[in-house]
């Protein structure tokens, strides 16, 4: 590699390191004056592989390089990402070069730092990490080489993103496993916490990481070099360092062996840490108080790119004492990156862990666009269709895939499964709904249908199956007998959802005629007809205690209180077409997903957005949740499938 020309302007010059996932070399960009340095990494990928691995390996890349570009952009302690491209069948990501030296350099054996160099460089490393987890990644490997000390500024550069690493694991397992994936473990011995060794990576294995590499700080010993006590399983440690016991508190928090244990997010570290430190003589700028109510929620507005977060009630406690001592004074207050310049008492909005997502697995073996999700009543299972005609059955837990169920002759556009698990049901545009046994993937039935089928949906107890058509009809069958019961029409305009509540009694349409239709399944009485569209109606949902509809489209989204008809609350903002919707099981919060790539997750009762999920490389067509509300699965135009976990 060394003297090649990459890209056409990417020269090698040497080789900087390697391992089984990707090689790394320096080189000097030709067509830029004075031909800067750049980093070049090349994606290994399997040497023999087909059509359906590189179409695999290249939707995997585009997503985490767009990723990677969009951290890098909007953050100067993480490399820029300057290009990325394919060239003969390998895969290259071009990013800048950082001038400084690693970690590794200083965390030498035998050499302990004091409290202040170590919690000096926590700060550091946990202010970019704030913003990594902010924006919905996992680092996964965060390790002494993969932070680097810059030169001009001496600060910590967060480099070499474990999600890269991802790509290769799936694309070997894929090689290997024909139509299989596999979930295999990303990251560091002695920097990645248990979960992480099982392939499910949380935002406190980040956490984990640099406790590790404090205690490496603190011991002068590196991770391997540390015992575990054989009770606890807990990392022995503080024999070997001399610390405070309340900093090294925060430190046992961060390591702790289960995830459940350790702190939920960054920004309560940083508290910690805040609390600990005290007033110090560094950075100060003048501030006025603002009194805090402990027993309000409080969000504060920081300095780190303008970001509202919800404080702990711990951290509010402290700021409401001394607001009230000081309310009528100026204060000299230290000024860092997680400065609190303003508060304010913001009704509904919860905590950040109750609303954090992260991208656990990205799944790509539908060879088109993926359509339609579906979650099993005991969680073990979900579904997806595909534009390719077929229907996957996956582990939700690992992202398996345990079958392909082939036999539609057009797009699959819609997937069911009962409450009790038994039974799938898939509505295609070759005018039929397919009934299945999930277990066995054996077909069971085909009802024919006289156009496109746009929606199924079970009733509750299983023993009805709803489809919505083209034809502006809604068709109701027994499951059993495969006999018609009934059909409702009124519609002007083609069916695109159909949904039934949870007690089985009321069926809803939303067509392209800007209507929802609510009918009485009992009586097949029309029960409303919600007209405050202005443009098309993409989905409905009902609330698990089907007293509410939620309704979206192009124009917004729309609650209805049921009894009365009428609109609860409008949800509007600028992501484009509403593609589908969900509803978690307790009740609280809306999943929306878009056709600007998005997922948006919204409190119910105030109508307040809460977090937005990015990384599909095109609308995300369906979006499902677990019945504990842990996971969430999106089927994406990009023919990927994407399994969010709740941290």
């Amino acid at each position: 590699m060394i003297g090649k020309t990459l890209g056409g302007r990417y020269s090698i010059t040497r080789r900087l390191g390697g391992g089984g996932f990707s090689d790394t070399y320096l080189a000097v960009d030709k067509q830029l004056p004075k031909t800067p340095s750049c980093v070049v990494k090349r994606l290994k990928a399997p040497q023999a592989a087909d059509s359906l691995i590189l179409k695999t390996v290249r939707r995997l890349f585009d997503a985490e390089a767009a990723s990677l570009y969009e951290l890098g952009r909007r953050n100067n302690q993480i490399p820029r990402l300057l290009a990325h491209f394919e060239e003969d069948k390998e895969f290259y990501l071009v990013q800048e070069f950082i001038e400084g030296k690693d970690l590794g350099h200083e965390l030498v054996r035998g050499q302990k730092f004091p409290e202040e160099w170590v919690i000096a460089l926590l700060e550091d490393i946990l202010h970019v990490l704030e913003y990594v987890h902010q924006e919905g990644v996992i680092h996964r490997d965060i390790k002494p080489r993969n932070l680097i000390r810059r030169v001009e500024d001496n600060k910590i550069v967060l480099i070499d993103f474990g999600a890269v690493k991802q790509i290769s694991t799936q694309i070997v397992s894929a090689k290997s496993q024909g139509d299989t994936t596999a979930t295999i473990a990303v990251g560091t011995p002695g920097y990645m916490p248990n979960e992480q060794q099982g392939g499910k990576p949380r935002f406190s294995s980040d956490i984990y990481a640099v406790g590790m590499i404090a205690i490496q700080a603190l011991t002068g010993l590196s991770p391997q070099e540390l015992q575990d006590d054989s009770k606890t399983g807990e990392v022995i440690w503080r024999e070997h360092a001399q610390v405070k016991r309340r900093l090294g508190d925060i430190i046992d928090k961060m390591v702790r062996t289960h995830f459940k244990d350790r702190y939920r997010s960054v920004e309560e570290v940083l508290a910690d840490l805040q609390i600990l430190q005290g007033p110090t003589l560094r950075d100060w700028n003048w501030l006025t108080a603002t009194v805090v109510d402990p027993s309000k929620k409080t969000v504060s507005k920081t300095g780190n790119q303008g970001v509202q977060r919800v404080l702990s009630s711990r951290w509010a406690a402290v700021g409401a004492t001394l607001a009230v001592g000081l309310a009528s004074y100026g204060y000299w207050v230290q000024s860092t990156s997680n400065l609190t310049t303003t508060a304010q008492t913001v009704p509904g909005v919860i905590a950040p862990s109750a609303q954090r997502f992260a991208l656990a697995n990205t799944l790509a073996l539908h060879t088109g666009p993926v359509s339609a999700i579906a979650t099993s009543s005991d969680g073990e299972t979900f579904v997806s269709g595909s534009e390719d005609k077929t229907i996957k059955v996956w582990n939700l837990r690992t992202g398996d895939l345990l079958r392909t169920l082939s036999g539609h002759d057009a797009e699959v556009v819609s997937v069911a499964i009962s409450q009790d698990g038994q039974l799938l049901a898939s509505g295609s545009r070759d005018n039929t709904v397919k009934l299945w046994d999930l277990q066995s993937g054996e077909l069971i039935r085909t009802l024919d249908h006289p156009d496109w089928i746009q929606s199924v949906a079970f009733s509750p107890d299983g023993q009805m199956l709803a489809a919505g058509d083209r034809d502006q009809t809604v068709f109701v069958w027994n499951v059993s007998t495969g006999k018609l019961l009934c059909n409702f029409m009124g519609h002007t305009g083609e069916i695109q959802s159909v949904a039934i509540s949870s007690d089985g009694r009321l069926l809803a349409s939303g067509s392209q005629d800007k209507t929802i239709r609510v009918w009485d399944l009992q009586t097949e009485k029309r029960v409303h007809i919600l007209a405050q569209h202005a443009e098309a109606v993409e989905s409905v949902a009902f609330s698990p205690d089907g007293q509410t509809l939620i309704s979206g489209g192009a124009d917004k989204t729309l609650i209805w209180d049921l009894e009365t008809g009428r609109v609860r609350r409008t949800l509007s903002d600028q992501s484009g077409l509403v593609r589908s919707l969900t509803i978690s099981p307790d009740g609280q919060t809306l999943i929306s997903s878009h056709q600007d790539n998005t997922i948006k997750l919204w409190d119910i009762h105030t109508g307040q957005p809460l977090r937005t999920l990015s990384g599909h490389l095109d609308s995300v067509s369906s979006v499902a949740v677990s019945p504990d509300g842990q996971t969430l699965v999106s089927g994406s135009r990009d023919n990927a499938i994407k399994i969010w976990e709740a941290q």
